[in-house]
């Protein structure tokens, strides 16, 4: 049997004297989607950087196919699992073909040059996330939204089994959020592929999440299928406020109470 995409080994993460997570043992299967969710400061991104191996650990490991991210080269690691941080203001300024095509860089061989089907898969990332009309536009010229999902097509060109996605749908308009779920969906079905995902939404959660994870940021990780944390008082005892359930003729939709 394969081993998981991605597992925690006893992994342990302090901020400070703060205990976000104790001692977590987790499986990251092949066709899973992962929501974190939780209130802010819980340990989301911190997470999620530890699973990119970027983050230095307390305590444990973090296996990607089954060996200590130690054990990878950048270079290869980057192929299996893409990391997309909160906020993306740190790079030099490029244009939007360029930051796309920077997704594919993992997969370049030397020196480096992209060719035909690197091309073609950046065009396609760019049609998936609607940037056609800004392609040729330098990234500060951008709106929020935009910056965003030329970030995302970047993760998609890069074609990783693993998506690791701190609050994706950040800056991004309604049509613009439904699309990427859509778009995420699809690229992880057909590459057998898993994402762990932090979101605020839960009704976002509960539309495009197959297990979820829930964090306290007091060392506690709840998780299990979607469906069972999705549980109003569970959810109320997680943000410390009332949220309630409701059938609509859309389906089941949450709200703060």
């Amino acid at each position: 049997m394969p081993p998981p995409l991605l597992q925690c080994h006893k992994l342990t993460l302090h901020c400070g004297t703060r205990t976000l997570i104790d001692v977590l043992d987790w499986s990251i299967e092949a066709g899973s989607r992962w929501g974190l969710l939780g209130p802010n400061g819980s340990g989301k991104s911190t997470l999620l950087r530890a699973l990119a191996g970027l983050q230095p650990v307390t305590a444990g490991e973090v296996h990607l196919l089954g060996k200590s991210y130690r054990h990878w080269k950048a270079k290869e690691s980057a192929r299996i699992r893409a990391y997309l941080p909160q906020d993306d203001q740190s790079e030099l300024p490029s244009r939007v073909y360029e930051k796309v095509l920077s997704g594919r860089y993992p997969h370049l061989s030397w020196p480096g040059i992209a060719g035909a089907t690197d091309h073609a898969i950046v065009e396609a990332a760019i049609e998936a996330l609607d940037l056609g009309a800004v392609r040729d536009l330098a990234t500060p010229q951008l709106s929020g939204g935009e910056q965003r999902r030329a970030a995302l097509a970047a993760i998609l060109a890069q074609q990783a089994r693993i998506l690791l996605l701190d609050e994706p749908l950040n800056h991004l308009d309604l049509k613009h959020q439904a699309g990427l779920l859509r778009t995420l969906t699809q690229a992880l079905q057909e590459n057998t592929g898993s994402a762990v995902v932090s979101l605020h939404d839960i009704n976002l959660a509960a539309g495009f999440c197959t297990h979820l994870m829930l964090l306290n940021g007091k060392g506690g990780a709840t998780r299990g299928p979607a469906a069972d944390m999705l549980e109003p008082k569970r959810l109320s005892q997680l943000y410390e406020h009332p949220v309630q359930l409701f059938d609509t003729p859309a389906g089941p939709r949450f709200m703060l109470g």
